[in-house]
């Protein structure tokens, strides 16, 4: 479909969503989107987000099935899912509310830099999903999400635009790095060691490779060439 591959990936997560929600994001570019309406997911069926999205519950209760696992997420949690995760069976509690981010593989590569490596291990080698964010946690989060709004309200009142817009990616920044903060925290007590590969080098720069394309599904030969493995 010529007009799906001219989309951005935010249009692209956008058309997902249920289409008789008014859709309102708090943020929206070509890489990124802040929203706190769970009917972008809210649509009949099985769902491919082709963005990671990371999600804060702040009340009620969410539950779903993720690559045919059982999750529920409950306030005090975030739940991270990476692109082209099948979600499906997606019900929420009457008082459910929650803040998510949606970014690009690329978007999050800039922002987490050598930090990726934390990611990488959470997401892909361990393939978890959820874990717990404590009440000072809750509050530094609670306020980074006030001060991105008042970013946004500042661009929108003022010529500055651009200046107000660069100061909030700056603040997001800095929050997705204290996310890897606790995503590290949780490896650390979690208890259980994870299968690694046997060259973890090799195995995050075939990650980072990966999430730079847009055609995925390449040879072998493709990705031994890339990463210079004979």
């Amino acid at each position: 479909n010529m007009n799906l591959i001219q989309m951005s990936e935010t249009e692209k997560l956008l058309s997902m969503a249920d289409k008789a929600a008014v859709m309102n994001p708090d943020y929206l570019d070509d890489d990124l989107m802040i929203i706190d309406n769970i009917k972008i997911l809210g649509v009949p069926g099985v769902i491919r987000p082709n963005m990671n999205i990371i999600a804060i519950c702040t009340n009620g209760k969410l539950q779903m099935t993720m690559d045919k696992g059982s999750f529920v997420v409950e306030a005090h949690q975030v739940f991270i899912c990476p692109p082209e995760t099948m979600i499906d069976n997606l019900m929420v509690s009457t008082d459910f509310e929650y803040v998510a981010l949606c970014i690009t593989n690329r978007a999050l590569q800039v922002y987490l830099r050598g930090y990726i490596e934390v990611w990488n291990e959470f997401t892909y080698i361990r393939k978890k999903r959820i874990f717990d964010m404590n009440d000072i946690d809750m509050k530094v989060y609670e306020k980074v999400y006030d001060l991105i709004r008042l970013c946004l309200e500042n661009s929108a009142d003022n010529h500055e635009t651009q200046i107000s817009r660069d100061l909030m990616k700056g603040v997001l920044s800095a929050a997705i790095i204290g996310l890897c903060q606790l995503l590290k925290r949780d490896i650390m007590t979690s208890g259980s060691e994870a299968p690694r590969p046997k060259n973890i080098s090799y195995f995050n720069q075939f990650l980072e490779l990966l999430q730079t394309l847009d055609i995925k599904y390449r040879p072998v030969e493709y990705y031994a060439s890339e990463l210079c493995i004979s």
